[in-house]
């Protein structure tokens, strides 16, 4: 599954978000992700105009074809984005370690869970394993917290496939998005990235310099294909190269 993670790049404009819905449900990706943070982050100065409405949502919802995922950091809307019919549940990282939450996703909701390990050790993935053992309804999802390439860790991708019984996905932080395509021979079970639109009255987006430019998604996603194709069956074969 390749998903494009809108997260809080809509900046709290729903015109703008109708932008990024109208161009990704056109686009070859699989799914949709919005964030929706805990009630005192929209209090601060930066972010007090980021919320959407419910009715926006569901908007969202009702009007693609694409899978749509939404990351709550705030356990009181579980239930009306359940009801609403998110495909999926997204965990932000630093919830790995919330077992209240994570119970009440298991318990009250019948969605796939992908949980993001950016801030989390091994220790704390060791807990979670123990604690809930093999799902088939959880994924953790392998990213690191930082813009630089070389701190990736892609082969933390193969590490977590070995150490645990969940499908493992790859999420990109990273500013230089060529790590997108590194990632795909540790055949990950699903790419996250983060898009984003050119510009909006030239502000920035929370997570500007990881995100995809929205015109640029279908190119990213067909450079992950061919990599894939790429990458073959391991066995070596004779192609003929002489031209007849």
């Amino acid at each position: 599954m390749i998903v494009c993670e809108v997260g809080l790049n809509h900046l709290g404009n729903e015109e703008y978000s109708n932008k990024y819905l109208e161009y990704l449900s056109n686009s070859k990706c699989d799914a949709i992700t919005y964030q929706i943070r805990e009630p005192k982050f929209y209090k601060s100065d930066k972010y007090k105009n980021f919320e959407l409405s419910m009715e926006h949502y569901q908007k969202v919802i009702d009007n693609t074809d694409k899978k749509v995922g939404f990351a709550i950091s705030n356990p009181d809307l579980l239930k009306t984005f359940n009801d609403m019919g998110s495909n999926f549940f997204k965990v932000l990282s630093w919830d790995l370690t919330n077992y209240r939450y994570i119970d009440r996703l298991l318990n009250e909701t019948e969605k796939p869970i992908h949980i993001s390990t950016g801030t989390s050790s091994i220790e704390d993935i060791d807990k979670f394993f123990n604690r809930y053992g093999y799902n088939k309804r959880i994924s953790l999802i392998h990213t690191q917290l930082t813009q630089k390439p070389e701190d990736a860790n892609l082969k933390s991708i193969s590490f977590l496939k070995n150490r645990y019984s969940y499908g493992i996905g790859f999420g990109n932080h990273s500013d230089n998005l060529n790590v997108i395509y590194g990632a795909v021979p540790f055949d990950p079970q699903d790419i996250w990235f983060y898009v984003k639109a050119a510009n909006y009255n030239w502000r920035f987006h929370p997570d500007e310099f990881w995100s995809v430019i929205l015109s640029d998604v279908d190119k990213v996603i067909g450079n992950i294909e061919a990599v894939k194709s790429s990458i073959g069956n391991g066995m070596k074969t004779s192609i003929n190269a002489k031209g007849y």
